[in-house]
């Protein structure tokens, strides 16, 4: 993978396989999710408020 060269200077050997990955997500409740979200919303609200487009 392409990100394996630059995770080596961390310690990081070898990345867990995607399918790892996508079946963690997939058995995860979508609470998490959420969550995430809306942490992430709290924390940018004020950097990713819609601007007004003259061509609208």
């Amino acid at each position: 993978m392409f990100l394996e060269d630059k995770l080596t200077y961390l310690g990081i050997d070898n990345l867990p396989a995607v399918s790892t990955l996508s079946d963690a997500n997939i058995n995860r409740n979508s609470e998490v999710f959420a969550c995430i979200y809306k942490q992430l919303h709290e924390y940018y609200k004020d950097v990713t408020n819609p601007v007004e487009c003259s061509f609208l």
